[in-house]
């Protein structure tokens, strides 16, 4: 990685079209380097082969600091009005910024931002110093997990399995030895097979990820229908629990007026009680008659009679 590093902060010093330019862009860009949220990086360069100057580098970070990704977005934004070319999509998760500095004379700048997911982002820079020079070196260099390996190769002139019979022959004629050629073919037909296996890679990763949104589409169309089943279930028991307190409610009415009406009951049949006593204390009053007998003798007797009904 301190390698990596190395190299990286080399090609800032590479010789761009209008630096001041893209110095906001390029501020962006240290600050991610010297961060510690880049997940994996990829480099290369190419070189005029009498100088050794590098006339072009290509760099790909992947890193997941929204922040960072934010401040290249300024910076992007910042700089668009010295650009020879603007583009940008903010889908949020999707989000496409590229920006390209181009003096006409070969100096050429092109950042390309892309978000991949919620916290996941890929830098895509490519520089070029000019330089039409056809016989170069080529290197590329790949970090990933802690993975290094080297690889040689010329982009331009690298094509399928199939054309790298003729570059033997063709280095051969450069002046390269024909062990070297041989070599550098195998080296290039391995690097090949290699970008063949990473297309085929992320091709099924693609398939895979469409999968997986179809499956989440699905999931999610299922969780929503059962919410609104689940809301049309509440409604359906708030409604019930309604109609339910109406019936309690009423039965405590009917309660309430039974009550009333055992009340009324009561005090008529404690009326009634009074008033038989009432009827039961008057029809008990006294008589009494007081009178004189006389027997055959002729002796009266004084007679009193006393009547309680």
């Amino acid at each position: 990685m301190k390698y990596i590093r190395h190299i990286a902060a080399t090609l800032l010093c590479l010789t761009a079209i209008g630096a001041a330019a893209q110095q906001a862009v390029e501020s962006a860009v240290k600050t991610l380097i010297n961060s510690k949220s880049i997940t994996n990086e990829i480099y290369s360069e190419r070189r005029n082969p009498k100088t050794k100057a590098i006339v072009r580098s290509d760099r790909v970070f992947n890193f997941t600091d929204n922040k960072i990704a934010s401040k290249i977005v300024e910076a992007i934004r910042k700089e668009r009005d010295k650009a020879s070319a603007f583009q940008m999509n903010s889908r949020p998760g999707n989000a496409i910024y590229k920006i390209v500095f181009d003096n006409d004379k070969g100096k050429y700048a092109r950042y390309t931002l892309v978000q991949e997911g919620e916290s996941s982002w890929m830098l895509s820079i490519i520089k070029t110093s000019g330089s039409k020079s056809g016989k170069h070196d080529s290197s590329m260099l790949i970090e990933s997990d802690g993975n290094v390996f080297d690889t040689w190769y010329d982009f331009d002139n690298l094509g399928s399995l199939g054309e790298l019979g003729n570059t033997k022959e063709l280095y051969v004629n450069m002046g390269m030895s024909a062990e070297d050629a041989a070599l550098l073919q195998q080296q290039q037909a391995e690097f090949v097979r290699q970008q063949t296996e990473f297309a085929r890679q992320q091709g099924e990763f693609a398939r895979l990820q469409g999968e997986f949104t179809k499956q989440k589409r699905e999931y999610n169309k299922r969780q929503a229908s059962e919410a609104r089943k689940q809301a049309a279930l509440a409604r359906q028991q708030a409604a019930e629990a309604r109609k339910q307190a109406a019936e309690v409610r009423k039965e405590a009415a009917v309660a309430r007026q039974k009550a009333a009406k055992a009340r009324q009951e009561a005090a008529v049949a404690r009326q009634k009680a009074a008033q038989k006593r009432a009827n039961s204390k008057s029809s008990s009053s006294s008589s009494s008659s007081n009178y004189y007998v006389t027997d055959d003798k002729g002796n009266s007797t004084y007679s009193v009679t006393y009547t309680r009904s």
